[in-house]
């Protein structure tokens, strides 16, 4: 799951100048990981969301409006009220759906009825999130991805420490990659909550942008670009 979110994310931004073609190459994940036939992983559609969400925002927030400021932010909000809206509805559609088919519904479905249409569904709700919580502490304690998560969060600090430049330059020539960088972050977080293989799912989302920027900062330290 992870994978296939940080790498939709930073392909988006690679493959076109266009900056929202990676919010909109993770909100294809988004469909593939919540559609009950295909993926029917909750944890990941919600990542996948959050992280779509995320890349907009960024890409939102950081291009210059030709309006007065405060009819600039009523544009801004007024978008991300939007794109909120858009992916809450097509999250809702596939869970709605999956419940729906009462023979072949995933767990997704069945939780959602589980919650809706029985007593008692709150206390489900709450012991789904603690089975959750419980299983992100084992992980944290005995996979060796959170030694992975770990190095990924210091060489983005050296590095951030380091070329301070290196990162201004990149949202200021390539908004869309930077968006995607940040974005995937944000989402690597998300994953990190609602995932049963929490740490597994944040290093795995993490690991493509991260990769990705370590690797545009090599070239720039390369072609002598510090400052």
């Amino acid at each position: 799951m992870g994978v296939l979110v940080g790498s939709a994310a930073v392909a988006g931004a690679a493959v076109s100048g266009w900056a929202y073609l990676s919010a909109l190459a993770v909100g294809a994940a988004l469909v593939m990981l919540g559609h009950p036939s295909i993926g029917a992983n909750f944890g990941g559609m919600i990542s996948a969301a959050v992280t779509s969400l995320a890349i907009a925002a960024i890409v939102i927030a950081c291009r210059p409006l030709s309006h007065s400021s405060r009819r600039s932010g009523r544009l801004r909000f007024a978008a991300l009220s939007g794109l909120g809206l858009a992916v809450i509805g097509v999250c809702a559609a596939l869970i709605l759906r999956d419940a729906r088919n009462l023979e072949e519904a995933s767990h997704i479905g069945r939780a959602w009825r589980a919650l809706t249409q029985r007593s008692g569904g709150s206390g489900q709700l709450a012991a789904i999130a603690l089975r959750k919580l419980a299983m992100n502490i084992r992980l944290l304690r005995y996979t060796a991805w959170t030694q992975v998560l770990i190095a990924f969060l210091i060489t983005l600090g050296a590095t951030a420490a380091c070329s301070r430049g290196v990162f201004l330059r990149l949202r200021r020539h390539h908004p869309g990659f930077y968006a995607a960088f940040m974005g995937g972050l944000v989402g690597a977080l998300a994953a990190m909550a609602v995932n049963d293989s929490g740490v597994v799912a944040c290093a795995t989302l993490a690991m493509m942008p991260t990769l990705a920027m370590l690797g545009y900062a090599a070239d720039e330290l390369a072609a002598g670009g510090t400052r």
